[in-house]
């Protein structure tokens, strides 16, 4: 879709990646609606791409858990700029490791609330208003690379970011005849503050030290705004899935292959399922 002179919402805007997608789609002309829990950041986010001069962004507080949040948003979005015509559902948090058994009920709530019921909540409040005005738009949704596989420690994690991409390849197959894109971002690791959150409002982990390990991992990461340029090419081509980090291929293709090899082609005898009732056509 043409970038220039549309309308952005970037959710999680005050840093890391969304940060990354709000210069980058300003660098291309949108103008940015930066949201995020922390207005203060996304003041300056809006600042950083305002400069001197100049109405391009605003900063709008986002609880992305929040339903009647997510509409002062986008009403804030179109009494701003009149139309929104971008998506970017980015906001999430960490959730630390730790075995299954280990992990508390309230992690879980805390965790699946922002990465998956907070990205449910964002497109059920924005998609129709992007419809209504017919101009078309696209929708980015975040999920990481430990959407596609897990690794051990990493539950409430990994539930969430499967749940982010199960979204966004719903949504791919329901507008795929309309002019509304969809792309799932699926980042590895990036430069970001995102284990901050996990100290800060975990109910499990608040006021817990930082782990340095971890913290030296995230900091070798990539650049967010790498990243965000990524993402920009990526709605510009309607990519489905935009992969940052190709170096995770092999770990994808291993589970993949583990899948697939689990089919076999016996059949029921007298019944098989009409897999025309599902209507699922990836395929342009």
């Amino acid at each position: 879709m043409q970038i220039n002179h549309s309308t952005a919402i970037v959710t999680g805007g005050a840093s890391g990646i969304g940060r990354g997608m709000a210069l980058a789609l300003a660098e291309q002309g949108a103008r940015l609606v930066v949201a995020d829990i922390d207005l203060a950041g996304a003041q300056q986010v809006a600042e950083e791409i305002n400069g001197s001069s100049g109405d391009k962004a605003i900063a709008v507080h986002l609880d992305a858990r929040d339903a009647e949040s997510w509409k002062q948003v986008a009403d804030r979005a179109e009494e701003a700029f009149g139309k929104i015509h971008i998506l970017c559902s980015n906001a999430g948090v960490a959730a630390g490791r730790g075995n299954v058994e280990d992990r508390t009920l309230e992690d879980l709530d805390w965790v699946w609330s922002v990465n998956a019921r907070g990205m449910f909540i964002g497109v059920k409040e924005v998609l129709p208003r992007i419809r209504r005005h017919g101009e078309g738009g696209h929708i980015v949704i975040t999920s990481s690379m430990m959407g596609l596989f897990a690794s051990p420690g990493t539950s409430l994690y990994v539930m969430s970011k499967y749940a982010a991409a199960g979204l966004g390849e719903v949504l791919f197959l329901e507008l795929k005849n309309t002019n509304i894109g969809v792309s799932i971002l699926c980042p590895g690791v990036v430069n970001t503050s995102l284990l901050s959150n996990v100290q800060k409002n975990m109910p499990s982990q608040r006021g817990n030290d930082r782990n340095v390990e971890t913290v030296a991992f995230l900091e070798a990461g990539a650049d967010a705004v790498d990243v965000g340029n990524q993402v920009v090419k990526g709605i510009s081509n309607n990519d489905f899935y935009i992969f940052s980090h190709p170096e995770y291929k092999p770990l994808v293709e291993e589970r993949f292959d583990l899948v697939l090899s689990a089919f076999c082609d016996r059949a029921t005898p007298d019944k098989q399922d009409d897999l025309s009732y599902y209507s699922v056509t990836y395929k342009s």
